[in-house]
């Protein structure tokens, strides 16, 4: 008899499917890695803001529930800045001066985790949660900071401070 046998058709059919698993899996980790660096590029940005904020009045915005407090150019009190376009409320950074630091507070690209600021004037610390745990930026060891009850595991802080320090 000529042709293959029933087993030997099943056998070609599931290392065929195992074999388009492999590069699925590869591309959700891409996609994955591709929304950190942006993570990390946009914390980079907001730093940045902050750094020359703090230059330019002395402090650092003041957190309220982990976002910066200094939205609504020129209003005192200050408002809590919403993180991104997603979220409601104001969005653009800057000062009683109406400087503006930031057009748009960036956020998560997910829009899922949100950053996570927080300040007593005198430093700061700004959190993101990436994906990628194994990301060689990430804190060590998979070690995570919880601010306002969710754990981070990347961030930036101002000079004075570590972003690992409580």
């Amino acid at each position: 008899m000529d042709g293959f046998t029933k087993a030997e058709i099943l056998v070609v059919v599931i290392i065929l499917g195992l074999l388009s698993i492999v590069p699925a899996i590869n591309f959700k980790n891409a996609q994955a890695g591709v929304r950190d660096s942006r993570r990390k590029a946009d914390l980079r940005q907001i730093y940045n803001a902050l750094e020359v904020y703090s230059k330019e009045n002395n402090a650092y915005p003041l957190s309220k529930k982990g976002m910066i407090l200094s939205c609504v150019c020129g209003s005192d009190p200050p408002e809590v800045c919403a993180w991104g376009k997603k979220s409601g409320g104001p969005r653009e950074f800057c000062d009683q001066n109406n400087v503006v630091y930031l057009k748009e507070l960036l956020s998560d690209p997910t829009g899922l985790i949100p950053f996570c600021y927080f300040s007593d004037g005198k430093l700061f610390r700004l959190y993101a949660k990436l994906e990628v745990v194994s990301d060689f930026e990430a804190f060590p060891d998979k070690v995570t900071k919880k601010c306002n009850g969710i754990d981070y595991n990347f961030g930036y802080s101002s000079p004075n401070t570590s972003p690992m320090i409580e």
